[in-house]
């Protein structure tokens, strides 16, 4: 299987995946256990990014942990759920610096772990924030369609920096934001 089928394999099955979440016939429990199972091979997948076989199943504990304990902090969460989301924000902003002064040889376990987390943990809660109210998902599908045709227009047209270049990806996600507000 070559790595264009194995794409567009992996993109029907996360379609399909996602239709039967946002279906409301289907339980809640039955969506929390299908978005944990995709959680975990997300998990599982980025994982593999780490140089490190002892920090990549810290990590793994670390997260995993962190998911299954998430129910008991809900009131604390949601008390404080402004000054998350504003360090959170602080934090993509310093991971933005992080990327436009990309240099494959500087990037280390930490880095990885720290940025994963703040990847993965907003992805999970979309994620369930999805299952409760699945209006929403159609407005994501629109807003993403939207943005990553943009940034391919855009790279077409303004593609004069090699394709994975720091500069080139910030350019064309400005540029797409810009074209899906």
């Amino acid at each position: 299987m070559n790595n264009l089928s194995l794409r567009i394999c992996s993109a029907v099955v996360l379609v399909l995946l996602l239709v039967f979440l946002t279906h409301s016939t289907t339980a809640i429990p039955i969506k929390a256990t299908v978005v944990s199972i995709l959680s975990l091979i997300i998990l599982w997948e980025y994982s593999r990014l780490f140089k490190s076989r002892s920090f990549r199943i810290i990590f793994l504990m670390l997260v995993i942990s962190g998911l299954l304990f998430a129910p008991f902090f809900t009131e604390f969460l949601e008390k404080t759920s402004n000054y998350l989301f504003q360090l959170l924000c602080l934090l993509w902003i310093l991971i933005l610096f992080k990327v436009i002064a990309y240099n494959k040889k500087n990037i280390n376990d930490f880095f990885i772990a720290f940025s994963g987390t703040f990847i993965f943990l907003p992805f999970v809660t979309s994620l369930f924030f999805m299952i409760t109210m699945p209006g929403i998902f159609l407005y994501v599908i629109i807003i993403v369609s939207v943005a990553d045709s943009a940034a391919f227009f855009v790279g077409r047209m303004a593609g004069k920096k090699p394709p994975y270049c720091p500069i080139s990806v910030l350019e064309k996600l400005l540029k797409a934001l810009l074209e899906a507000y």
